[in-house]
């Protein structure tokens, strides 16, 4: 039942942003629009209400509202005794999930029933009780129907029969005279009726006429589907004012559209008439007592006179038709697209559900020494994820070990059990860090297996090779360890013997969820780390220490680097980098060895064994398309772009068709730009599913070039995909180079780097000197000095990234004092200094070195 209304909250609560937005645009546009379009507006109202998870938008009016507001509008705080921190707090030895409480005060834990049932039920109770309210109002007219029906003279049958016939309304409609009907009306979804009262026999024909074409109006245009449907939105949201206001405007605007369709049927002669009508309808006849199942043409006197004025301009709108309905198709689009729609959730969010409530801030403001100050560490629990599910907490402080005993109630959460263990891991080594003296904490888990989790200092600092207290000492040590947190190291297979031919040595890789991690250092301390060309199988390196681009790979080996075989265990440092060569966040992975050859990989939460599997479609193509393009090696971010054309399922396999597009960035003159990599291919991919969902690539084919590319795109894919891929269709390829191009961009966001992004063609000015010298000073000579091959062939500008240092290679042209061309290569720091430079003096065709400056430091 919480969860139900914590529902009905949130839909409530946009409901009351749509509502508000659509009042103000009502009034914007009061003259601009129809009486129709003013009803039709609601829509989107009413939509809001029954489907209030629209998809996300950029141009959504809820990405105002922050995120957590808009993944949890409603806490539910309990109430709890002053001092305890919403939680009972009780210092005792640690033994039970249950503690105890010692004393005379009879202090018992606050349910959460207090409040979020309560409330829940209160709600619940509220709508039942409208509910029955409107049943028995029906059931009440109803009964009264039965009886008391007095015959309609031929008078009024033959207005009848004429208006149904000129509002061309079916046959089987009712009309009922009774003495219990104060105002004409309409009522029933499936049997409809007509109600009068008896005084209808007092008006003349007209009068009696436009009365009858008014109610008929309201048949023809289905408004009492649409009143049944208000009806039941508003038990649901009984509780909100709002709507309540709304659904009265909705009635309103029901009305006066009601009499534009009767005028539709009118001659303009007649709309005078039509209004003294209303006026006359609303002297004779009273406002019913409530009957929400019913429809009437009385209205208040201020709705009436809105009517009249509407009647008015009734001729002015007729006479600008278009210019009207062009701006309610622009008011309906525009608020749909506003309003229809949610704010865009952080991406960070859906790689990991915890990923970014961690604040560094407010958890070094709760660091305690002593285990002992309850205040501290109570406010450090409730500032740690999965707090909302906190039942209470123990003290265990009389003797060491010291320890703390946090209960928790995950009956009703969504979360899965990996999640709660995951997240309950990371807040114990928060813990350790900002809590001195504890050295157990023990956390019960109610609704998961199992049970309980129960964690000591010694075993979770193993996962990080220091003392967790260090990183409590500052804001910046403290996000290390959050940022580390977050890590997942993937690796493949957990064990390794040097007679396993078909690998290189234990496959490792990092997973990380933020986007601020552009490359990785792995230190061994005995073996041996190497990149390796899984399509060639080739070792490109083999380094105890090697630092790669993030997303790439490394293999572990029992080698050392002077090709000795190391018999011992061995630890690796994992190291995460930002570009500008920043600690993000640190791991260690121990791998351990039994003696006799076989090295196996230390279990650790943060340690998955077996590669790294995409759990959907777009993710399991966009991982095979890097993975591809791992070969690409110069640049400095790796891009991917993917149009996915069509999809097949068979036997536990998916295979798609597809556009694939992959490069490298890198800057040129300044423009960070695709500098290695490929265009718009035809690729076709198989995946298997397992039963968890993940996709392992099977089989990654792409078109051939040349000759046999028709044959080989008429072999790959469907029949009806060959025109589309033949005609090269240039919407998909510009969808590829903007994807690539939006990865590069949030890319240098992260490095906090303004440049322009373009994937394409950056205009490039070669040097002006013949033939002969250009091809041996660019061909030759860069071949030869793995220096020169750095620097641009053409007079301009090439970024890189080398150790974390940001250099810029430039290749610049003048004259020399004695009238030679002179081509200078200069490398640069961010700052400007020139940390090396060659000069080449062109005479007879022939470059020649003139000058040679490099800083000791940069020496290669």
């Amino acid at each position: 039942m919480a969860a139900l209304f914590a529902a009905v909250l949130q839909a409530s609560a946009y409901g009351t942003v749509v509502a508000l937005f659509i009042l103000v645009i009502k009034k914007a546009v009061n003259k601009k629009l129809n009486a129709q379009w003013h009803y039709l507006l609601w829509i989107i109202l009413i939509f809001k209400l029954l489907v209030p998870y629209g998809p996300e938008s950029a141009v959504s009016l809820f990405n105002a509202v922050p995120d957590t507001v808009r993944q949890n509008p409603v806490e539910f705080v309990n109430p709890a005794p002053p001092g305890t921190d919403r939680n009972i707090i009780n210092e005792t030895p640690a033994a039970p999930l249950q503690p105890t409480y010692p004393g005379d005060a009879d202090v018992t834990a606050p349910a959460a029933f207090d409040s979020q049932e309560m409330l829940s039920y209160a709600w619940a109770a509220g709508g039942v009780m409208m509910l029955c309210w409107l049943v028995f109002t029906y059931l009440t007219l109803q009964r009264k129907l039965r009886f008391g029906r007095l015959p309609a003279d031929e008078r009024i049958v033959r207005i009848f029969n004429e208006c149904r016939v000129r509002m061309g309304v079916g046959k089987n409609i009712n009309l009922i005279l009774h003495e219990r009907i104060s105002t004409p009306s309409v009522l029933g979804l499936t049997r409809p009726r007509i109600l009068l009262p008896p005084a209808m026999q007092e008006l003349d024909d007209t009068q009696l006429q436009y009365i009858l074409l008014h109610e008929l109006a309201h048949l023809r245009r289905r408004d009492l589907f649409v009143n049944y449907l208000l009806l039941a939105v508003q038990v649901v949201h009984w509780f909100n004012p709002v709507m309540w206001y709304c659904f009265r405007r909705i009635r309103e605007d029901m009305e006066v559209a009601t009499d534009e369709c009767v005028l539709s049927f009118l001659e303009t002669g007649e709309h005078r008439a039509y209004g003294r009508t209303l006026l006359a309808v609303l002297e004779r006849f009273s406002t019913p007592a409530p009957l929400p199942k019913l429809l009437g043409m009385v209205d208040d006197k201020k709705n009436i006179e809105r009517r009249i004025r509407m009647i008015k301009m009734a001729e002015t709108f007729r006479a600008n038709r278009r210019r009207v309905l062009l701006a309610g198709l622009v008011c309906l689009v525009v608020l749909g697209g506003l309003l229809l729609t949610n704010g865009v959730t952080g991406e960070d969010a859906q790689h990991e559900p915890f990923a970014a409530v961690y604040d560094v801030e407010t958890l070094l403001s709760h660091r305690t020494p002593y285990v002992g100050n309850s205040s501290k560490v109570s406010n450090l629990l409730m500032a740690l994820p999965l707090a909302e599910y906190r039942e209470n907490l123990s003290l265990q402080t009389n003797e060491t070990p010291y320890g703390v005993t946090v209960n928790y109630d995950f009956t009703s959460t969504s979360l899965t059990d990996r999640e709660i263990a995951e997240t309950l891991r990371n807040n114990a080594a928060l813990m350790f860090a900002l809590i001195d003296n504890v050295d157990i904490i023990t956390f019960g888990a109610a609704g998961v297996t199992p049970g309980s989790y129960r964690y000591e200092r010694s075993e979770l600092e193993q996962d990080f090779g220091k003392d967790l207290r260090e990183f409590a000492v500052n804001n910046d040590t403290l996000q290390l360890l959050v940022s580390s947190l977050m890590v997942k190291i993937h690796v493949f297979p957990d064990g390794y013997t040097p007679a396993m031919s078909h690998v290189p040595g234990i496959r490792i890789s990092v997973q990380y969820p933020g986007k601020d991690v552009n490359r990785v250092r792995y230190i061994a301390e005995h073996g041996t780390l190497v990149t390796w060309d899984e399509d060639q199988g080739i070792v490109s390196s083999a380094e105890p220490t090697l630092e790669v681009f993030a997303g790439e790979a490394v293999f572990w080996t029992s080698r050392a680097p002077d090709q000795a075989r190391v018999e011992q265990s061995d630890t690796i440092t994992v190291i995460l980098l930002n570009a500008s060569g920043a600690v993000v966040a640190q791991k260690q992975i121990v791998v351990d060895h039994d003696g006799e050859g076989l090295y196996t990989v230390r279990p650790s939460p943060h340690i998955v064994v077996g590669r790294e599997l995409p759990t959907s479609l777009e993710d399991a193509v966009s991982a095979a398309i890097k993975a591809k393009g791992a070969q690409y090696r110069t640049g400095e971010f790796l891009t991917e772009g993917h149009v996915i054309l069509d999809q097949s399922e068979r036997n536990g396999t998916v295979t798609a068709y597809t556009l694939a597009s992959v490069n490298r960035f890198g800057f040129e003159n300044g423009i960070f730009t695709n500098v290695s990599g490929s265009g718009a291919i035809p690729t076709v991919m198989t995946f298997s599913v397992d039963e968890l969902g993940q996709y392992t690539l099977v089989d990654y084919k792409e078109a051939l070039d040349g000759g046999g590319y028709a044959d080989s795109i008429r072999e790959m894919f469907p029949r009806e995909l060959w025109d589309e891929i033949f005609s090269g269709n240039a919407a998909s390829t510009q969808q590829l180079v903007r994807q690539q191009e939006t990865q590069a961009a949030e890319y240098l966001q992260t490095q906090g780097i303004q440049a322009d992004v373009k994937a394409g063609y950056v205009e490039k000015t070669l040097p002006n000197i013949d033939v002969p010298a250009a091809n041996k000073l660019f061909a030759e000579m860069t071949k030869e000095n793995e220096l020169l091959n750095r620097y641009p062939y053409w007079l301009g500008t090439r970024g890189t990234v080398e150790d974390g240092v940001r250099y810029t290679y430039e290749t610049a042209q003048d004259k020399t004092a004695d009238g030679y061309d002179r081509i200078i290569f200069s490398k640069t720091t961010e700052d400007g200094t020139v940390v090396e430079q060659w000069q080449f003096k062109i005479a007879n065709s022939r470059p020649e070195l003139i000058e040679q400056f490099s800083r000791p430091e940069e020496r290669h």
